[in-house]
């Protein structure tokens, strides 16, 4: 069934792909010569990345040709499995940043400094991306959720709390990343050592945690 959902998800962002497709071909050979490129498809490929969430979780405002979350929920396949699912759907759309981040301290001199520590690098990673996937779903369920309060001053506490916390992990996680990258003045208070390792504890357990509350919040009823 996984192979079904992501062959119509391709059908569905097919234009986008396409897209994606001809700006690498033009932007490879000259990241060579300018880091400016380099940046410039991280950022198209950050943006590819995020196009198809909003209508993999069927959450009440979706788009009318989008599956709903009770209709997703009703099909005969056990739930953590139709959970995982979505994040597979996701991920997928993550492969090309993640072959650009796994090549970036190769071809990129400004981040040939993290070849010294690319195994912690590389398993910084997956849980960075996993962990904004959740946040994205987390995003759509609060929301969700708000929409149904009868007064303004309660939605707006509540997306008042959402965002603090929201940026209060993308603070941990560009600290976390900044450690690992090197950057002096973050390293200065990790020190040599926490630089390496916490950064990678504090983004796995931030991913594991957003996970399983993502996860908890997606399989309830509405």
């Amino acid at each position: 069934m996984i192979i079904h959902f992501i062959k119509r998800d391709f059908v569905s962002h097919k234009f986008y792909w396409a897209v994606l497709g001809i700006a690498t071909v033009g932007a490879v050979p000259c990241m060579f010569i300018s880091e400016a490129f380099f940046m410039a498809l991280f950022y198209a490929y950050v943006l590819f990345s995020l196009i198809p969430i909003n209508s993999l979780t069927g959450v009440t405002w979706r788009s009318q040709h989008i599956m709903s979350r009770n209709y997703i929920l009703a099909l005969p396949v056990e739930r953590n499995r139709l959970f995982l699912m979505i994040q597979y759907r996701a991920l997928v759309y993550w492969i090309p940043l993640v072959i650009l981040a796994l090549a970036a301290p190769v071809i990129v001199p400004s981040f040939k400094d993290t070849v010294d520590c690319y195994p912690v690098y590389v398993l910084m990673i997956f849980p960075c991306i996993f962990w904004f996937i959740n946040s994205m779903i987390s995003m759509q369920l609060s929301g969700e959720k708000i929409n149904s309060y009868l007064t303004h001053q309660k939605r707006l506490m509540e997306w008042g709390i959402i965002m603090a916390v929201f940026f209060i992990e993308v603070g941990i996680m560009l600290i976390s990343v900044f450690g690992l990258l090197g950057v002096p003045f973050v390293c200065e208070y990790l020190g040599d050592a926490g630089s390496k390792v916490l950064p990678l504890i504090a983004v796995t357990g931030l991913a594991v945690n957003r996970f399983f509350s993502s996860k908890k919040r997606w399989l309830a009823q509405q």
